[in-house]
């Protein structure tokens, strides 16, 4: 076993690193840990349905809804299940999800309104947090997603 000088070693006080020792040069990215289970392109694709589910679940959790906060992150497990319906129910639990925004829009900005306080960038703001949420259920429409999760081309009729 190599000595090492004195005074130096590969961790700080009680096994953990010093802040200037950073990571250390074996520590590998999350990013190609989860690389390893997904596709990177496949991580870009599912980036915003991970957002938007720990979006609402930070949300619940805030409103003091516990179970459906939970519930919320147990969802992200069907993101590992390759079937049509897990796909299917994490749109609709994203869109859902979507509505809770806009329900929680309407009741701020009622109450500011009611108040007298400023409500546009509260309006703003959950406007995009509701829009982001619905376009992440429709992540799963991409070609890739429907690849991932089986889903069937739908097939348009002409007119």
């Amino acid at each position: 076993m190599p000595r090492r000088r004195a005074g130096s070693s590969r961790s700080g006080v009680g096994g953990v690193p010093d802040a200037h020792q950073g990571a250390g040069p074996d520590a590998t990215p999350i990013w190609r840990v989860l690389a390893l289970v997904i596709p990177l392109p496949m991580l870009v694709h599912l980036v915003p349905v991970v957002l938007a589910a720990l979006l609402l679940a930070a949300h619940f959790y805030r409103a003091g809804d516990v179970a459906l906060a939970a519930l919320t992150l147990a969802a992200l497990v069907l993101l590992s299940v390759r079937r049509p319906w897990a796909a299917r129910a994490l749109q609709a639990g994203l869109a859902i999800g979507a509505m809770e925004w806009l329900r929680t829009l309407a009741a701020f900005a009622a109450m500011r309104m009611a108040s007298g306080q400023p409500y546009a960038r509260l309006a703003l703001i959950l406007g995009a947090v509701a829009l982001v949420t619905a376009l992440a259920a429709l992540a799963f429409e991409t070609r890739a997603m429907r690849a991932r999760y089986r889903l069937r081309q739908r097939v348009r009729k002409p007119a």
